[in-house]
């Protein structure tokens, strides 16, 4: 995908997955993480997308992005050091447990509360 999609898709799916908690849930809200390869634009051989589209990645900065759009405070991780975080590290270390994993390929989000 574009940067210019996953803000899209941000805009549209972040609403519906925040209407789907209740009340006292959505304040448990309390970042987005996103988990991506980094250097997209070196990727285009293994995945076939156009060059052109993946060089926007270059110049785009989806943290940036995301952050302004949600006003929720934003974190950009590779994907490999992403894969084991949020059970290693964030859910155990808070009491947390892990509620989803999304993957909309080559990002990934995980929401925990």
């Amino acid at each position: 995908p574009s940067p210019a999609n996953v803000v899209g898709f941000t805009a549209r799916a972040l609403p519906l997955a925040l209407a789907k908690l209740s009340a006292e849930e959505r304040p448990r809200v309390s970042g987005i993480g996103i988990a991506m390869p980094f250097q997209l634009w070196s990727w285009v051989q293994f995945i076939g997308a156009p060059q052109a589209e993946m060089d926007a990645w270059r110049h785009s900065d989806i943290q940036a992005e995301i952050a302004q759009l949600t006003g929720l405070p934003t974190y950009v991780q590779n994907d490999a050091t992403s894969a084991c975080g949020p059970n290693w590290c964030l859910a155990p270390a808070n009491g947390r447990k892990i509620s989803s994993i999304s993957t909309l390929a080559p990002l990934s989000a995980v929401v925990w509360y």
